[in-house]
């Protein structure tokens, strides 16, 4: 009986045996489910590995084909090519448990762009020519490349976010001096792609304009002295009124940008130069001290029959500050970018409408007054890239009120990543 149980399996294994190897598993799939590859404006080579094994020698599988998917895929088909897309069976059968290596090229291209992706779906192509997967077990048998758009590198220029320290120019009668703080911090995204058609620049600051000196204003003064009863001595001085007027300003300003095409083009895809519509809106708090002096060119003296008058006019110098707050809408501006690894150059004009409100402060009084005018501004920032030196200028005026300032200024410029390091402890604990 024993015997007989034992032939009995044997023959079932014989019987069984080439539908066993017929039913037997094999894998061929994609080591992974997606890649992502940077654009360049040159030629780009990668590569996309597939792991074959347990494909059975007897195997009803002529060949193995990788397949663009059309409905899914956002990359051009004729963007790129594989190096191979068809593998016969003698090229699997021999790869038991190996690696197969598919290189992918993708044409150079420097135009600003969207993220787009490539689908690849592998098929098993019986005798027949019928793509068949049914006893594949791979679990990768699709890859998605995700395509990244060419971007202008930096290669150590990185003027995005930047915030400035150092000092203002005043140029007053002629003398190169160097006062008082400045600082700003300045913020720029621009808008590269398709998907982001608009993008912003806002700005931060506090400078001190130029002084302004103003010697055309002419002025006279009496003095009188009494001599006898019915005589006293007049004397007419004429004086030059000097005036200096410094300004402390702090303010804000923003302006989004939206790209001119036609000037969107440069010819060395490692430098930025582009122009931009540039609308703004800005808010300045402007302080201003006023320094009234006296010069005196020529003094009159006569004698004067009658009483001296009770009272004398002298010239003491006159001092008086006042706050001014200006809110400024540039309708029309521009908006010009030059950067590369070595520079960055930015210039900026605009043209508006603005409302100021006016107070003078004398002895405590105060009082405000309204203002509506037309403006117009330009702005200029050169920044060199390894040492942060920046040089700026600035100058604002208005028309129907004349008023100019002028802002000149060298500070060292800092990326905000790198400000952290100044509040560190000087030693850790």
């Amino acid at each position: 009986m024993k015997a007989r149980t034992i032939l009995y399996s044997v023959l079932l294994v014989f019987c069984l045996q080439p539908e066993l190897w017929s039913q037997q598993d094999f894998s061929v799939g994609f080591n992974k489910d997606s890649i992502t590859v940077n654009r360049s404006d040159k030629p780009t080579i990668f590569n996309i590995d597939l792991d074959v094994s347990l494909l059975p020698a007897d195997s009803l599988y002529e060949s193995l084909a990788l397949e663009y998917n059309r409905d899914l895929s956002t990359f051009l088909y004729s963007d790129f090519k594989l190096s191979q897309q068809t593998f016969g069976k003698n090229q699997l059968k021999n790869l038991n448990g190996g690696l197969l290596r598919v290189y992918v090229e993708l044409k150079g291209d420097s135009t600003i762009d969207r993220t787009r992706a490539i689908f690849l779906k592998l098929n098993l192509i019986d005798s027949t020519g019928t793509a068949v997967n049914g006893d594949n077990i791979a679990s990768n048998k699709q890859i998605t490349i995700v395509i990244k758009p060419y971007s202008v590198p930096n290669n150590g220029g990185d003027f995005d976010h930047l915030a400035y320290l150092g000092t203002n120019f005043d140029l007053a009668e002629g003398k190169i001096q160097s006062k008082n703080l400045f600082f700003a911090s300045n913020v720029l995204k621009l808008p590269n792609t398709p998907d982001n058609k608009v993008g912003f620049y806002l700005s931060l600051y506090g400078n001190r304009a130029m002084t302004q000196i103003d010697s055309t204003r002419r002025v006279s003064f009496l003095q009188n002295s009494r001599l006898t009863d019915s005589t006293y001595r007049q004397v007419r001085i004429s004086n030059d009124a000097i005036v200096e007027r410094t300004s402390d300003n702090l303010g804000s300003y923003i302006s989004p940008l939206i790209r001119l095409k036609m000037f969107h083009k440069s010819n060395n895809p490692k430098s930025k130069f582009a122009f931009y519509y540039a609308p703004s809106l800005e808010f300045v708090w402007r302080r201003t001290n006023e320094l009234i002096t006296y010069k005196e060119i020529s003094r009159d003296t006569s004698i004067v029959m009658g009483s001296a008058p009770p009272f004398s006019t002298g010239t003491p110098s006159l001092t008086r500050n006042y706050n001014e707050y200006a809110f400024n809408a540039g309708l029309i501006g521009l908006f010009m970018i030059l950067e590369n690894k070595d520079l960055s150059v930015r210039v900026h004009g605009s043209v508006g409408y603005t409302s100021i409100y006016s107070g003078v402060d004398n002895s405590g009084n105060a009082r405000f007054t309204k203002l509506q005018d037309i403006f117009f501004s330009g702005r200029a920032w050169i920044t060199e890239a390894s040492t942060g030196l920046t040089l700026q200028a600035e100058v604002n005026n208005a028309w129907k009120n004349p008023r100019p300032f002028f802002v000149a200024t060298i500070s060292k410029a800092f990326s905000f990543k790198d400000l952290g390091g100044i509040f560190k402890p000087i030693t850790s604990r």
